[in-house]
């Protein structure tokens, strides 16, 4: 198999969970369908993001922040319009209850959607941060936005953490000094900070390189099979499922 270029979080995610998973999502390319969940998340996202380049809430207003939700919005991947319609109503719901707490912000934005990538012991990494903000002492705060339900355990959920470990360390080569503070911004759930020392985080690049190594190596990938299948999107090709008695 051709050696990646560079590796994403959500790459090293899935392989972490299942490496026949990622052989049918990264190197067959098997087209997956969007599900609503997702159109939301990414709606919400895009909406988030345009709100803070227009020049935050201050600048757009509540209204049109909710505006900026309708350009954005995303209508692939529900069943019926009647069920987008509702996860419409929902998510400018959840886009007003978090703005109204958390939209004026504590610094100034110096990243945006900012794609950037490294390399951490010899590994190539890649990742798009969703916002950086440098506060009034000078340190930086790496926010990342979340939607899904399972991303509320904040630094409960081993991939969220590892995600940020990695996006820390990509702000910290790109800006000479890595973020003090972590915080995933949560629609729902609120402000989740993840505090780890400074050895912790290197702990979670090493486990991301690991996998990346091992990623490259792969030749079998071979499935895992657990309870996390039955939400798999290929779950209904995958011979060792079928087989699990776990349907």
């Amino acid at each position: 198999m051709p050696k990646v270029a560079a590796f994403s979080p959500s790459r090293l995610a899935v392989w972490q969970r299942c490496a026949r998973r990622y052989y049918w999502q990264y190197v067959v390319k098997v087209p997956r369908k969007r599900t609503g969940d997702q159109a939301v998340g990414i709606s919400i996202h895009g909406a988030l993001e345009a709100v803070q380049q227009a020049g935050g809430l201050a600048a757009t207003g509540l209204a049109g922040a909710l505006a900026l939700l309708q350009d954005k919005w995303e209508g692939e991947g529900f069943a019926t319009p009647e069920e987008e319609a509702t996860a419409k109503v929902a998510a400018e719901a959840m886009l007003r209850r978090y703005l109204e707490t958390h939209g004026a912000g504590d610094g100034v934005p110096v990243m945006l959607e900012k794609k950037l990538t490294g390399s951490f012991d010899g590994v190539p990494l890649l990742g798009i941060v969703d916002r950086v903000e440098r506060h009034p002492d000078g340190s930086l705060e790496l926010i990342d936005y979340k939607s899904g339900r399972s991303a509320a355990a904040g630094a409960g959920d081993p991939e969220v953490v590892q995600q940020l470990a990695i996006y820390r360390y990509l702000v910290g080569e790109a800006t000479g000094a890595a973020p003090t503070r972590v915080t995933v911004h949560h629609v729902t759930a609120g402000t989740l900070p993840i505090t780890l020392a400074p050895g912790a985080w290197e702990a979670h690049l090493a486990t991301a390189a690991a996998a990346a190594r091992a990623i490259d190596a792969e030749e079998d990938f071979d499935p895992r099979v657990s309870s996390a299948c039955r939400s798999c999107d290929y779950a209904g090709r995958c011979q060792a499922y079928q087989q699990s008695g776990l349907r």
